[in-house]
């Protein structure tokens, strides 16, 4: 990374002279849609698209899945509701409408039904809630500017809308019970999503906050907050 890399800040911040409530959730909010973009000369991954080329899980119940050329869209649009700095913690609340395609394989069990199957899936999330909490460390002064240096996180999530599943060959050459499966999942999307959902948004979060870390390492602390200690 070059210095005249980190000399200027992207368009997207915008620094809060206060570090208000009121004020932190405005920036915030104006820095979504760039930052989800991504910024490549700062090693900013793009969120929206979110694109994953493998991921594998093993979930609750030892079902074991497998998500290929996976696309997550719709973080750009994430609704920040709450925004607050309190000494060394920073939170901020978001909700967000996601979804995700992309192939599929999986084994296992799924609650009373016996998994092996393979084909499309996608995932419609509505009015998913995202907190974060954000513990920051001793101001880093590097290159003669100071830097916020986070040295934790903690994130909690709900799903305040529904979550809705199109998935094709759940049960592996068994299309009338796979259909049966799926129609069970949407009958019961809350316990669905809370059961084996979570390490897949818990996937996601990792990600945003790998991409915040890296934003907090390259532009000044001036340049993201002012009059705030």
């Amino acid at each position: 990374m070059t210095s005249s890399a980190l000399s200027k800040a992207p368009d997207f911040i915008h620094p809060c002279p206060a570090g208000t409530p009121s004020c932190l959730q405005r920036v915030v909010q104006d820095a979504v849609p760039g930052f989800v973009r991504g910024v490549p000369e700062l090693g900013i991954d793009s969120l929206d698209p979110f694109k994953v080329d493998r991921l594998s899980l093993t979930l609750p119940g030892g079902v074991n899945v497998t998500i290929l050329n996976g696309v997550t869209t719709g973080f750009s649009k994430c609704k920040v509701t709450s925004a607050s700095m309190r000494n060394s913690d920073v939170e901020v609340s978001v909700r967000c409408n996601v979804m995700v395609k992309g192939k599929y394989k999986s084994s296992g069990r799924l609650l009373i039904f016996p998994i092996d199957g393979e084909g499309d899936a996608v995932i419609k999330c509505k009015n998913l809630d995202i907190s974060v909490n954000m513990k920051m460390g001793p101001v880093v002064e590097k290159d003669g500017q100071m830097y916020l240096n986070m040295k934790s996180y903690k994130s909690r999530h709900q799903y305040s809308g529904k979550v809705v599943y199109h998935m094709t060959n759940l049960i592996r050459n068994s299309p009338e019970i796979s259909k049966r499966v799926v129609q069970f999942m949407n009958s019961n999307w809350r316990l669905i999503a809370e059961e084996f959902g979570d390490p897949v948004v818990q996937f996601g979060i990792r990600s945003i906050m790998s991409n915040v870390r890296r934003l907090l390492q390259q532009v000044p602390r001036v340049s993201l907050l002012t009059n705030v200690v």
